[in-house]
């Protein structure tokens, strides 16, 4: 990754949507890899790690206030990951 892509991520606060938190928990787990690799790929990890953990607690740590709605999104956006995987991977 160059520096223009890791300072763009450190530079996002929250995460809004279902789509944007699956997209920091795929990277954040590829990250895990890298850093054996590269390891000043380490505070973007644990900065992206710390924006899936506050969305977690935001949506989904009370199973009374997730909605069918929210699962939908959620299912969609797992998905949409899942093609953007396996074209990256093409």
């Amino acid at each position: 990754m160059n520096n223009f892509d890791i300072d763009s991520l450190l530079k996002i606060s929250e995460l809004t949507s279902e789509l944007e938190f699956e997209r920091a928990s795929a990277l954040e787990l590829r990250l895990r890899w890298m850093i054996k690799k590269d390891p000043s790929l380490k505070p973007l990890r644990k900065h992206l790690r710390a924006l899936v953990k506050a969305y977690e607690q935001a949506f989904w740590t009370d199973e009374k206030r997730i909605t069918d709605n929210q699962i939908a999104e959620s299912d969609k956006a797992l998905e949409l990951i899942s093609y953007e995987n396996q074209f990256i991977r093409k």
